[in-house]
């Protein structure tokens, strides 16, 4: 279902993508036909249903829940935006790294290998701007930077220290009060640590980690969310 969630296909696609047979392929598709969970058109195309839809964002929910429970009995997700929550099923397909090294090996690797954008949310500047700088100057990539920052994260030195090392580039910093939670994403790939229940801060410890098109979707809207509602006017002190 969830292929079909991203494009119709034909029954041959399917069997490739299941790397089964097409009988086998067949009598899959005819048992979630039965339950009216995906759809023939009259072009032969399998989709899913509205129906389907529900179905699958309930099964990754179980899933994460299932593979995870242990991390979400000590780390929180409430603070998060109503649709992301709803949707935290979509982070079911993903990687983990279990040290702090780990986690910052991994956004260190995002963010080398962007190409189009690299979006960052944090309580706190986790890589260092010359290694973003370098990352991307150093190999000429026309790379649009935006971050989110804890209010009073940054000095208004270290601002311009900023605004100096990228030039030209597209960067583009906003703060926010109370960040609970830390997302380093580019145009494939995104990684995100969520907080302790006990203490409330962000556990760079431990992180979730997918190339997976619905792990990035959920991840990118979080982001936007956030991004949409911070003021503008919290750069005037460093201006």
């Amino acid at each position: 279902m969830q292929e079909l969630s991203r494009e119709r296909l034909r029954l041959t696609d399917v069997a490739k993508r299941l790397n089964a047979s097409v009988q086998e392929a067949s009598r899959h598709l005819s048992r979630l036909s039965s339950m009216r969970l995906v759809e023939r058109d009259g072009n032969g195309y399998y989709r899913i249903t509205m129906l389907g839809s529900i179905t699958m964002r309930m099964l990754q929910q179980f899933k994460l829940v299932l593979e995870d429970g242990d991390y979400f009995l000590t780390h929180d997700i409430s603070f998060l935006p109503e649709e992301s929550i709803n949707g935290i099923g979509e982070i079911a397909e993903h990687e983990h790294s279990s040290n702090l090294v780990d986690v910052l090996n991994g956004a260190e690797r995002i963010i080398e290998e962007a190409e189009e954008y690299i979006l960052l949310i944090s309580d706190q500047m986790i890589i260092k701007p010359e290694f973003i700088a370098k990352s991307i100057i150093d190999y000429n990539k026309d790379v649009e930077i935006r971050a989110i920052l804890g209010a009073g994260s940054m000095s208004s030195g270290e601002y311009r220290k900023i605004k100096s090392i990228f030039h030209d580039k597209k960067v583009s910093i906003r703060f926010m009060n109370n960040i609970r939670f830390a997302m380093v994403i580019n145009e494939r790939r995104a990684g995100l640590c969520f907080p302790h229940i006990n203490d409330g801060r962000i556990d760079f410890t431990y992180s979730f980690k997918s190339s997976d098109r619905t792990f990035h979707r959920w991840c990118k809207d979080t982001f936007e969310f956030y991004w949409a509602r911070c003021s503008m006017k919290s750069l005037q002190y460093y201006t």
